[in-house]
């Protein structure tokens, strides 16, 4: 059996063929319809367009795994900051911590540890 993407890729092929030809017929007088080079470069436009298409299209039938959002994101890191900014777990972490020392330091950092004395 064939890929997504060639069936895809045919299918396009076949609806580009009518519009093709309506875009080449669409003047009445023969003198203002496109030349042949012009159909050659719309041709291949239309062709390469339904290539990209049919790959982008047919690649998320054939293997959607690597699309799906628990797939694919789970496994990433946390962005690192370049402040030294600490993540939402870091700081549920921090709060833990303190609830089991009994609050003390209460989130002020080294102020309340050394008494409120400032170096």
């Amino acid at each position: 059996m064939p890929s997504f993407q060639t069936i895809f890729f045919v299918i396009a092929l076949v609806c580009w063929v009518p519009v093709i030809y309506f875009y080449y017929r669409s003047q009445k007088r023969k003198w203002f319809r496109p030349r042949f080079g012009e159909m050659v470069m719309v041709t291949l436009f239309a062709v390469m367009l339904s290539w990209g298409g049919s790959m982008l299209i047919g690649g998320l039938l054939d293997d959607p795994e690597q699309f799906s959002p628990a797939g694919g994101f789970s496994l990433m890191p946390a962005p690192v900051d370049g402040s030294g900014a600490r993540s939402d777990e870091d700081d549920r972490e921090g709060e833990a911590s303190s609830r089991s020392r009994g609050g003390e330091s209460r989130g002020r950092g080294r102020e309340a540890e050394s008494g409120g004395q400032r170096r």
